[in-house]
């Protein structure tokens, strides 16, 4: 009777073990980190899957005040979207600069207070990785807070 109750018991421990430890259903699954450490990796809507968290400025100061990228989906064919937030009246620019020193500029004007969305058609620069930036009159870049970041650009 007592080894029977024993081996009940190392069983029941077993199965407890088992439950809490072993097959988890509910865990969520995490996205894969991207191979490439040289971009922040996007989706379509920008939720990041992984890769160079020191692009882009997410949250400038943690003030919510201002935000830029990051681009999405990243990696991309010819067509990205980049993001930014602006708390008050700006004049800004988005643009990159060629290896030839020349400033390709996307968008330079008056941004009013809110969530601004630009689509950049980057089709010259397929199969190539381009740095975009961001300049604004009113925010500076700092180094927590770098208003640029890495695309790569994948197509024929």
């Amino acid at each position: 009777m007592k080894n029977t109750f024993i081996l009940f018991f190392f069983a029941l421990c077993f199965i407890v073990t088992f439950n809490l430890i072993g097959c988890k259903e509910d865990t969520p699954v995490v996205p894969p980190t991207t191979n490439d450490p040289g971009i922040l990796q996007t989706d379509e809507i920008g939720n990041i899957l992984g890769g160079d968290t020191t692009d882009w400025c997410i949250d400038y100061t943690g003030s919510g005040e201002m935000s830029f990228g990051p681009a999405r989906p990243n990696p991309c064919g010819a067509l990205f979207t980049v993001d930014y937030y602006v708390g008050t009246e700006d004049t800004v620019m988005i643009y990159l600069l060629r290896s030839s020193g020349d400033t390709v500029v996307f968008y330079k004007g008056n941004a009013l207070p809110g969530q601004h969305a630009f689509t950049i058609d980057g089709t010259e620069f397929l199969n190539t990785y381009q740095r975009i930036y961001f300049k604004s009159e009113h925010y500076n870049s700092t180094a927590a807070c770098r208003f640029y970041g890495d695309v790569k650009l994948e197509g024929k």
